[in-house]
């Protein structure tokens, strides 16, 4: 894709960074895989230059068996510890407790064919691919937020069945949620904060508790901004929203909740002190009333 030749992922410091990497076992015996994590160094932005400290980065070790032809998708972790460019350049593990194993993780970039050589390349000529090149500033909100009162599927008690079914609702069903958001531990204080949701027709933003203060709080149609000292919001507490749903479509339906927050420094751009967080909920609306008519006569000839 595109993008990824030029844009670069920016992470709060002390963040999770989680790859998923796929294994494959395609031998016909069992492999006992330990320690399996990341390897990753920071750089500083400035001079480009490797550092030392062993403490920059601490990566997540994982443990997997891998049956015979099985596949499986492995979440590994790596969370930076200070400021600078976070290059994730491969994996390692060791392998029935005995033998140490690296791997490379080389992204390919898209080809490129802006001009005859690159075209007539046999090898192809790909541009650089920056999505394990990550910049951890430390000026960027870490909050994380959850719904409330929304409805949730009952665990299906057979582990085999996939299946999944959305809450259901029927249509008019007025609902009432909260969106609640909280700041991590040492996670810098925004000043803005933005929600806007993916169904305005659905999901309405109600303004927080007057107890707040401080906030100045502007609503639109689709957006509700607040704006103001929030230290006391996320001081060993959190920010609650109330939330109004009305199924109003019939049908299934995936609701996107979006919050903006942005914390106040003038020194560096908007994207090293922006979070972005995305909620989503499924849901299924049937109809209120359904009803059927078929004529028939009154009476019946002999």
């Amino acid at each position: 894709d595109r993008v990824f030749d030029s844009l670069r992922r920016t992470v709060a410091v002390g963040a999770k960074v989680v790859v998923e990497l796929t294994l494959m076992n395609p031998l016909r015996t069992k492999l006992d895989l330990s320690s399996v994590r990341l390897i990753a160094e920071m750089k500083d932005t400035a001079e480009e230059g490797e550092t030392s400290e062993a403490v920059a980065v601490t990566c997540i070790e994982e443990e997997a068996v891998l049956e015979p032809s099985e596949t499986r998708t492995l979440c590994l972790v790596v969370v930076p510890k200070r400021e600078g460019l976070l290059c994730i350049s491969g994996v390692t593990w060791v392998l029935f407790k005995e033998v140490l194993c690296e791997r490379p993780l080389q992204v390919k970039g898209r080809r490129l064919r802006a001009t005859l050589e690159q075209r007539a390349s046999a090898e192809g000529v790909y541009s650089r691919d920056l999505r394990l090149e990550i910049k951890v500033r430390s000026k960027m909100p870490r909050l994380t937020a959850s719904l409330e009162g929304a409805p949730r599927q009952a665990n299906v008690a057979s582990q085999s069945s996939t299946a999944q079914t959305s809450p259901a609702l029927l249509q008019g069903e007025l609902l009432s949620w909260s969106l609640r958001i909280s700041a991590e531990t040492g996670s810098c204080i925004p000043r803005i904060l933005r929600i806007a949701s993916s169904h305005p027709n659905f999901l309405a933003f109600q303004s927080p508790d007057p107890s707040e203060k401080g906030l100045s709080v502007e609503k639109s149609d689709e957006v509700l901004s607040l704006t103001g000292e929030m230290s006391s919001c996320f001081s060993g507490a959190e920010l609650q929203i109330p939330v109004q749903l009305r199924a109003d479509v019939i049908g299934r339906q995936s609701l996107r909740i979006l919050i903006l927050a942005e914390a106040d420094t003038d020194t560096s751009p908007k994207s090293d002190r922006r979070q972005w967080i995305t909620l989503e909920e499924q849901l299924l609306v049937h109809p209120a009333l359904s009803m059927s008519a078929r004529p028939s006569p009154s009476y019946r000839e002999e």
